[in-house]
């Protein structure tokens, strides 16, 4: 996947501000964050999108989980205002999955909030 941008980051062909590295996953900030505190957590395998998850990929999905909020904290984020998902294809720029993490949302505007970042729509 080299031309993946995401697949370049967690290879360290790509810069970005890492806020989180291990074997499996990488945190970033998003390039166009929503609100305050905005970041992705990548998985560093290649899986194109949230379409594409099945009940193998709990253990990541959890995981991915675990990484934003712990993210989110160590930022001063406050989880009682926040909010991890994934956007469901086409409405993703980069197709590799990676969940946003975003705080607080009470701070988001109202095309973020009412739109791109629904609850109910990603």
């Amino acid at each position: 996947q080299e031309k993946c941008t995401f697949c370049r980051i967690n290879l360290q062909l790509e810069a970005a501000e890492v806020l989180h590295r291990d074997d499996n996953f990488v945190v970033i900030n998003d390039i166009k964050p929503a609100t305050k505190h905005h970041y992705l957590v990548i998985p560093a395998e290649h899986m194109p999108d949230a379409k594409h998850v099945s009940c193998k990929d709990i253990p990541c999905i959890e995981r991915m989980a675990q990484l934003g909020k712990m993210v989110l904290r160590q930022q001063g984020a406050p989880l009682d205002d926040m909010l991890l998902g994934f956007h469901w294809p086409p409405f993703q720029a980069i197709e590799h999955l990676h969940m946003h993490c975003l705080a607080p949302v009470s701070e988001m505007g109202y095309f973020n909030k009412k739109v791109t970042f629904r609850p109910d729509s990603w």
